[in-house]
């Protein structure tokens, strides 16, 4: 689920999980990330040692269904099979159940948070080189580069500063449209684009929009 954003003229869609106070909910979406994730893995594992689920069962002492149910993501191991199923693989606990992702997951909640509390506080400032230091970890992530694009609009300044700001800003809003998959994230840029090109003199690619 999305929550719309009229940010001054610009729209953003953001997860509503980035702005429910109640951790528990965050903690819920982190445990089901890490649903998907260990039975993506397991069935990665399993598949490049060209083991079948029944083998792989046999040496648990546990059901193929109950593998077959941990790769579909409808559940997971309990946390004591944890290192039993990491040495039969011969991988790490925390590769088993994807920290690398889970991590990344929190590291993106707190720089999204971080940029909500700056955006009700006005540091747009703030807000562009935060955005612009996460992307460097990020490139392509749809929501950070509707962040930064909305932030740029933001940006005061001399008018050919303002104008530099609207010209990274449909750069960005161009990157989203070529790299980005998110509908949603797209659907605002498609939005946004035209009237920035109209803003910054381009008549002819606004149309376009």
């Amino acid at each position: 689920a999305t929550l719309m954003l009229f940010y001054d003229k610009v729209i953003v869609l953001f997860p509503i999980a980035h702005y429910n106070k109640d951790r528990r909910v965050n903690n819920l979406i982190l445990e089901e990330l890490m649903n998907l994730t260990i039975g993506e893995k397991i069935k990665k594992l399993r598949r490049e040692r060209d083991l079948t689920q029944e083998e792989v069962a046999a040496h648990m002492g546990i059901s193929f269904q109950a593998i077959s149910k941990w790769e579909r993501g409808d559940g997971y191991p309990d946390i004591t099979m944890l290192p039993a199923i990491s040495n039969y693989f011969k991988v790490s606990v925390d590769e088993l159940i994807g920290m690398d992702e889970i991590t990344s997951a929190k590291r993106l909640e707190e720089i999204n948070k971080t940029w909500d509390e700056n955006r009700k506080q006005k540091k747009h400032t703030e807000n562009v080189a935060l955005m612009r230091e996460a992307l460097k970890d990020y490139p392509n992530n749809a929501l950070l580069l509707s962040q930064l694009y909305c932030s740029l609009e933001r940006l005061d300044g001399t008018e050919a500063e303002k104008r530099e700001y609207l010209k990274e800003s449909i750069d960005v809003q161009e990157q989203i449209l070529r790299y980005c998959d998110d509908s949603e994230a797209r659907g605002a840029a498609l939005f946004n684009i035209a009237d920035a090109y109209w803003r910054y003199g381009d008549q002819e690619k606004a149309i376009k929009y």
